[in-house]
């Protein structure tokens, strides 16, 4: 079994386009990706 692992890129087209404020606050993404962080937990230690 596999898994990507992966943060995708918002649409500058959106209603929820955070480019402007990551650029305020000097972030990349506005929150942490806590789906990945609770994905690569769940996966085996030896990965």
């Amino acid at each position: 079994m596999n898994a990507l692992l992966l943060y995708p890129e918002f649409s500058s087209f959106s209603f929820y386009n955070w480019k402007d404020v990551c650029k305020i606050t000097g972030t990349k993404y506005p929150e942490s990706p806590l789906g990945l962080i609770t994905m690569a937990a769940l996966l085996p230690e030896d990965w």
